[in-house]
């Protein structure tokens, strides 16, 4: 019987010990491109933001020899590139 009630404590105390993240709370979309292009080209600079004027990145990963390889490109948006999602 004293088990069964030390037990019982117990999980009631771990229970109430639980409590909820607040950091998950102040979580915020944000539209603001995260990949871009910032360089050069021919001497002249160029600016390629993920997002906007058109412009998408792609991604896509694969597993070769036990090493994981990422790639991703940085393009205008059109049908051809989502098909080949």
């Amino acid at each position: 019987m004293k088990k069964t009630i030390t037990s019982l404590l117990g999980v009631v105390l771990m229970a109430a010990a639980c409590s909820k993240d607040s950091s998950l709370d102040q979580a915020e979309y944000s539209d603001n491109p995260l990949f871009y292009f910032s360089g050069s080209v021919n001497g002249l600079p160029i600016n390629i933001q993920a997002g906007k004027d058109g412009y998408a990145m792609y991604t896509t990963y694969y597993l070769k020899d036990s090493v994981l390889h990422m790639e991703s490109l940085l393009t205008i948006d059109t049908p051809s590139y989502r098909e080949r999602l």
